[in-house]
């Protein structure tokens, strides 16, 4: 594949993804012009498969090449941001949402076409299955999850007791990254996803939240959105 001078970037991802939420604030915040291409859960085995190695997203085509996974699209990464952060919330989501179906079929469904209502009202308990068993979504790891999210929030809030920003005085990769990772949990408006009505929230999930909605973390996390998130 050639791209000629006009012609934009491709970002591949699911629509509910922290980790490709990170890719592309960082795109929108240096103001590269892209073109998002949302990826169904379940064919994008087949569909990534076509222009990268692996089945993972986000994927970033620019012409020839295809780089795969959002710590190389930004080219920078907080690695314990990603190795605690990220996998907690997001088996957190799953652990509470794929029971319950509605939620995670209501971001699955979000700029794909129109068949994927059906698609998914049929594919749902075995992608279920899948996801449940590929993140190890079990009662004991999510509360392991929460437990251990509540101890990095701590100390987190403890970082910024004294300062607006991770590192330094200004935004940087640093805060995107963890910003983008905690966005499932506190849901900015600036986020380019359409949230979820809060009916549609596990009741399980929502007592969790609500266990951290004074949180000076969320304050931060909201602010930085609010001041940094430039619209997709």
């Amino acid at each position: 594949m050639t791209r000629g001078n006009d012609e934009l970037i491709e970002l591949h991802g699911f629509t509910v993804s922290h980790y490709v939420e990170k890719a592309r604030w960082a795109l929108d915040y240096k103001g590269v012009p892209y073109s998002w291409r949302v990826v169904m859960i379940g064919p994008h085995l087949r569909q990534i498969r076509k222009i990268a190695r692996k089945t993972t997203v986000p994927v970033l085509i620019d012409g020839e090449t295809a780089i795969q996974g959002s710590a190389e699209i930004i080219d920078y990464l907080e690695a314990r941001f990603d190795e605690l952060v990220g996998p907690a919330t997001r088996r957190i989501f799953y652990g509470y949402g794929l029971p319950q179906r509605k939620l995670p079929v209501y971001y699955f469904k979000q700029g794909a076409p129109a068949w994927a209502p059906a698609f998914y009202a049929l594919s749902f308990p075995f992608l279920a299955r899948a996801i449940g068993g590929l993140y190890e979504t079990t009662s004991e790891n999510v509360s392991g999850d929460e437990v251990r999210l509540g101890r990095f929030f701590e100390e987190i809030e403890a970082r910024l007791a004294d300062r607006s920003y991770l590192v330094g005085e200004s935004f940087t990769r640093a805060d995107l990254t963890l910003c983008a990772l905690l966005s499932l949990l506190w849901e900015p408006l600036e986020h380019p996803i359409e949230w979820a009505p809060s009916e549609l929230v596990p009741i399980g999930m929502r007592q969790w939240l609500d266990q951290h909605a004074d949180r000076p973390l969320r304050d931060y996390v909201l602010r930085v959105y609010r001041d940094h998130r430039r619209p997709a």
